[in-house]
């Protein structure tokens, strides 16, 4: 089954190319559909009229995911210091533990995103990369485990 958003994007690069096609062609004298080296296109080219290459695509998803992921365990990480620390224990879970459990399940595709687009050829780069979130999940889940097991306890028990 097809989504309305793909008939929708389809439909919107259709026009695009149509437009776009003849003016880029009148201007810079070239058909843009044949790329070639010696023509330098603009940045909105690759884009609007499709000359981004798979592996630019892949890359610019591999930079997005590795964003996400640093953003998702930073927001799971503040999350536990901001509203954990500074209420007391609630009888039943809260927004912060709903936000924390959402954000460490989106962290999960999120990476597996990040690991099936990485650039495998430099591994180096790959797990540099991901030793930020990494370390920012491991302090969210140590601090997560020291606010139950410790500070609750000593503070409001």
């Amino acid at each position: 089954m097809v989504s309305m958003g793909a008939i929708f994007s389809n439909v919107v690069l259709r026009i695009a190319r149509q437009i776009f096609f003849p003016i880029y062609k009148a201007t810079i004298g070239c058909d843009p559909r044949r790329f070639s080296a010696t023509v330098s296109h603009p940045p909105w080219s690759r884009v609007v009229l499709g000359f981004e290459s798979e592996a630019m695509r892949v890359q610019r998803i591999n930079r997005v995911s590795s964003v996400v992921l640093s953003v998702l365990s930073f927001i799971a990480l503040l999350d536990v210091l901001l509203l954990g620390y500074t209420q007391p224990p609630l009888p039943d879970e809260g927004t912060g533990a709903h936000i924390f459990q959402l954000s460490i399940a989106t962290l999960v595709p999120t990476g597996f995103l990040f690991l099936a687009t990485a650039d495998w050829t430099q591994p180096g780069r790959t797990v540099r990369r991901l030793a930020f979130p990494g370390t920012v999940v491991v302090l969210a889940f140590a601090a997560l485990y020291y606010l139950e097991h410790y500070y609750y306890p000593a503070h409001y028990r």
